[in-house]
Formats: C-alpha cells, sequence, structure tokens
C-alpha cells in the first residue's frame, strides 16, 4: 500500500536516454536501493513533490497542472509502491532493509573493500605490485619537518587512487619515514546523502 505522504530518499537523478526516449535514472550510492531505476523524465514533478507534504491527490492534480495529462489516482499509487518496494522512499519498508543491512555489517567478521576491482586490483598480489607501480611512478621528495623535529602529523586527502596517487604518495612516505603513527583520524565525505551536517569516524 501507497504511503499517503510519501517521502523520496536522498538519491541521485540524472537525465538518459533509452532506447530514443528520455528518462530519469534513480541511483542510490548508500547501496539501500539496490537497482537504477529509470522514470519517464515526465515523472519528474512527481518526483520533486515526494517530500512528505504532498498527499497523493496532490500529486495527481500537481501532475495535470505540470503536463497537462490528468493521471488516475491508482497510477500514482503504483508509481509510490514501486518506488517504496524498491527502498527509494523514506518509509518504514526502508527503515527495516536498513536494520538487516546493518545487522550483517556488525556481525561479518571482516569489512570488504568497497572498491575493489575499480579503483584498484581486489586481487592481493595484484595490488601490491600496483601500489608499488605507484610508489615508483611519483617522484615527489618528502621534505624535513621545519626545523628538522619530529613528524608531528600529516593530512592527506581521500580521493580515488586512480588520481590521487601525487597526494597520497609523499603524504605516506612521510609517514613511514617517521616510523608510523599512533592514531590515525577520517574525516567522511557526505556522498551518500547523511542526515546530519558532519560525518566523521576514527
Amino acid at each position: 500500500m501507497a504511503p499517503e505522504r510519501p517521502r523520496l530518499r536522498p538519491v541521485e537523478a540524472f537525465p538518459i536516454e533509452h532506447e530514443g526516449r528520455r528518462f530519469l535514472a534513480l541511483r542510490d550510492p548508500s547501496g539501500l536501493a539496490e537497482r537504477t531505476l529509470l522514470v519517464a523524465a515526465e515523472a519528474a514533478g512527481l518526483l520533486v513533490r515526494l517530500d512528505g507534504r504532498h498527499t497523493l491527490d496532490d500529486l495527481v492534480s500537481a501532475h495535470f497542472r505540470d503536463t497537462g495529462v490528468l493521471l488516475a489516482r491508482h497510477e500514482v499509487e503504483r508509481f509510490v509502491e514501486m518506488l517504496d518496494r524498491e527502498h527509494f522512499l523514506d518509509s518504514p519498508a526502508a527503515a527495516r532493509r536498513r536494520a538487516l543491512l546493518t545487522e550483517a555489517y556488525r556481525a561479518a567478521p571482516h569489512r570488504p573493500a568497497a572498491h575493489a576491482g575499480i579503483s584498484y586490483p581486489a586481487d592481493p598480489e595484484h595490488l601490491a605490485s600496483h601500489l608499488a607501480a605507484l610508489e615508483r611512478a611519483t617522484h615527489a621528495d618528502v621534505a624535513a619537518p621545519d626545523g628538522g623535529g619530529e613528524l608531528i602529523a600529516i593530512v592527506a586527502p581521500h580521493i580515488d587512487l586512480r588520481v590521487g596517487a601525487a597526494t597520497y604518495v609523499p603524504a605516506y612516505r612521510a609517514l613511514a619515514a617517521a616510523g608510523g603513527a599512533d592514531v590515525a583520524v577520517v574525516l567522511g565525505v557526505g556522498h551518500m546523502g547523511i542526515p546530519g551536517l558532519f560525518a566523521a569516524g576514527t
């Protein structure tokens, strides 16, 4: 059953052409919704009104004002139900799926490398040789700390290895030369629609 005042979760939407027709592709970078959905470009007005304030009847009226096409209420209901079934709505169904995924993540014996095979090789031996090649290819001198004192901290950007080797290599060369670190602070980047202002981890 479609929620009466549906709310779309923070997801990506971008235009795409498929078989000569224009669509909006909906993708959830958080992974809660597994599939990328293609919806008709004419549905853009419906999507932007999925804010938890507009009712299904409001959506019918707004679509008619926007496009001149009068949808039946059951058509809007089916559209909203489809979004909910695929976990694109902020709804009890999405909350249940999030809880299941969170439980599985916490119970996992290790944290899988999310970008293995994409940003870097998945095979450990290939990864080692890949990192060694990046090290050899990056000709960046490591400056000694000012005044010759000990290294207190480094700041290294978080970016895809495919484009970030020029910043990673000199930073971690300096760290290796100093004998490593006792504490690492990871500042998260809000790629996935975090609910607050900041995402941080240690």
